[in-house]
């Protein structure tokens, strides 16, 4: 038995972890997963997703590494929710990994927050996120932010709640549409979320939905991904792609993720960082609680690998080498599914 409550075998964690190191490690080499395991293989990336990647990771270092005042916007549009973590993470990595850091051009937005960089926005669609990166995070964290149009989980669970009237039909169908976002490298539209809501939403509801859909997806899961600080790896995105599925079967409420402390909120408690470096975090509680829901409410089951590939779509390798040998399930687990229909309402399901 696995002594994180929620899992099979503490191998069932390590492979999740693994697998979502592996997904979204952006440097060119990889463990061999194979007999000849000493020796690092080259991972093949698809020309346009690796180009995609390159270009937006040189802008987002190009802001956080200049003292230029100047205001920049970054255009994302029709790039998968991976390859933005990829660019993220590849930022992220080099300055932690070099001791840099951000330079300080204070946020003129808040005079409270004199240790951020100055504001970057990326647009998607016809939407944009903007961010402020810490200078000076906890333990050299570059992965650390703040984002002035979204506020905390404590105000972002009230207005779900605001949005949505609380009612648990219209959360099953938000959680279903917002699991199509990271794959469209788009925004979701006032149309779509219109479907899910039954009502005709402002265009602030149309900006809020996703601004937290590139929070989550990609901010939360981007600034995770630090090879130095092996206290941090979780299966941040894998817990989160499956708390939204829980939420698209109704076996919870959006509430139950995205409020402060959420029971199944794999980012919202505090000082997340610091605390799992001192082993008082509670995320292994939360995540395998995700995860033991997960196994009992949904009639399959999709493997963690084939569950990024499905939602977060993007940059792919050609070599299935460089991942862990697939997990070796318990006899009594559910039929794995490769179909996104299995997992959460086919309306809202992505193209495979």
């Amino acid at each position: 038995m696995s002594g994180i409550t929620g899992y099979s075998s503490d191998s069932e964690w390590n492979y999740q972890k693994e697998v979502e190191r592996t997904f979204f490690d952006p440097s060119d080499k990889r463990p061999h997963y194979t007999t000849k395991a000493s020796r690092p293989r080259t991972r093949h990336w698809d020309e346009t997703h690796a180009a995609n990647v390159s270009r937006i990771a040189q802008a987002f270092e190009s802001i956080r590494g200049s003292n230029d005042k100047k205001e920049r916007t970054i255009d994302c549009n029709g790039v998968p929710a991976r390859n933005m973590v990829l660019a993220e993470a590849r930022v992220i990595q080099s300055f932690t990994s070099s001791g840099r850091y951000y330079c300080k051009t204070p946020y003129v937005g808040d005079p409270t927050r004199p240790s951020h960089t100055r504001e970057e926005a990326v647009r998607f669609g016809q939407q944009q996120f903007r961010s402020c990166q810490e200078v000076q995070p906890h333990r050299n964290h570059k992965g650390n932010y703040y984002t002035p149009d979204l506020g905390r989980y404590g105000g972002i669970e009230r207005q779900l709640s605001a949005l949505t009237n609380k009612d648990r039909e219209i959360q099953k169908r938000l959680a279903a549409l917002m699991l199509t976002f990271p794959r469209s490298g788009s925004d979701i539209t006032s149309t779509s979320l219109q479907e899910a809501l039954g009502t005709t939403p402002s265009k602030e509801d149309v900006a809020f939905v996703n601004r937290l859909c590139y929070n989550i997806f990609i901010k939360e899961v981007a600034r995770r991904q630090l090879p130095a600080e092996g206290t941090h790896h979780a299966p941040w995105a894998t817990a989160l792609i499956r708390a939204l599925k829980l939420a698209a079967v109704g076996r919870i409420f959006l509430t139950d993720i995205f409020q402060q402390n959420a029971p199944y909120g794999p980012f919202t408690a505090e000082r997340i960082g610091e605390k799992m470096t001192q082993g008082t975090s509670n995320v292994e509680m939360n995540i395998g609680q995700i995860n033991q829901a997960y196994r009992e409410s949904l009639p399959t089951i999709v493997d963690a690998r084939q569950e990024l590939r499905e939602i977060y779509g993007g940059a792919s390798d050609s070599d299935d080498e460089v991942y862990p040998p697939p997990f070796q399930a318990l006899e009594d687990r559910k039929t794995v599914s490769l179909e996104p229909s299995a997992a959460y309402p086919s309306q809202f399901a992505t193209d495979s």
